[in-house]
């Protein structure tokens, strides 16, 4: 994968230090994604009919501590624990994570821990009903978390090199719209957020648009099994749907390009620079 340069920084940077602050009084847990062989990108598996295999996409560069990192990335390393091989690929990944999403992260002294001891570690993952179908299992390798109100945030890895490299960027997109911005957006005090509350409508409008697409694609067991999903929980829907299509557009120039050409209503949106509130506004094109 070619790592091409943004085109636009994040211009919520006099809103961060409130999302910061924010997140340190929130307390989350939440999984990575589909497991299993092969390489595709996130919204296929989030749209996947029910006779389709889930597949694993691999997302940024593969590092083996010889290659030239992104300073954004160097100066985030000593942040990343674990075994030199898994921290290795971590490294990757992170390359094609968005400077502005990692920053969000490491800028509340977030880090990434690579354990052999993951799943009991994520084991504490409460999921939503309509997330239980949708998974059809509470077994995860991976997650984000919160130790306690008031710790910085922890991402949890196995010690897997095609796990880091499939789940990782879904989980600092979980991290920032599950925690950091949710938790802004609904607060009611003075660090109430209006910029997260607007980015969170936007997000819920692009997760929307994407049932959209699914209906011309004619997937209609994809359609109802989501739209269920939506109904139920539709806070868990779209952070869930988020983290997807972060993955999807950032992950590679594969990814991105299926993601183009599959879901055009979801597309045109997330890219339209025009929107204040648009994730590529937001994070950046690539």
């Amino acid at each position: 994968m070619k790592t091409l340069p943004m085109k636009r920084t994040y211009p919520m940077n006099k809103v961060i230090p409130v999302l910061m602050i924010s997140l340190l009084g929130f307390s989350g847990c939440k999984q990575d994604g589909a497991e299993g062989p092969s390489t595709t990108q996130s919204l296929d598996n989030f749209s996947k009919e029910s006779s389709e295999k889930l597949t694993t996409n691999t997302c940024g560069i593969s590092y083996t501590g010889k290659e030239n990192l992104p300073d954004y990335v160097q100066d985030v390393r000593t942040s990343v624990k674990g075994a030199d091989e898994y921290r290795n690929a971590a490294l990757g990944v992170m390359t094609a994570v968005p400077e502005n999403l990692l920053g969000s992260f490491f800028g509340l002294k977030g880090k990434v821990i690579i354990s052999s001891k993951a799943e009991s570690i994520c084991s504490r993952v409460k999921f939503a009903g309509a997330e239980k179908d949708l998974k059809g299992t509470e077994k995860i390798s991976s997650c984000w978390h919160q130790p306690a109100p008031g710790q910085p945030p922890e991402i949890i890895l196995p010690e897997n090199k095609e796990q880091i490299r499939h789940s990782l960027l879904r989980l600092f997109a979980y991290a920032f719209t599950e925690g950091l911005v949710e938790a802004t957006a609904s607060s009611t005090d003075a660090n109430r957020s209006k910029p997260a509350q607007n980015f969170v409508d936007e997000r819920d409008r692009l997760s929307r648009s994407f049932l959209y697409d699914l209906k011309d694609l004619d997937k209609k067991d994809a359609f109802l099994r989501l739209d269920k999903f939506r109904k139920a929980d539709p806070k868990s829907y779209a952070n869930y749907f988020f983290a997807e299509v972060i993955d999807s557009y950032y992950c590679s120039d594969e990814s991105r390009t299926k993601f183009q050409e599959t879901f055009k209503k979801t597309w045109k949106r997330f890219t339209n620079e025009k929107k204040a509130n648009s994730a590529v506004t937001l994070f950046g094109v690539r």
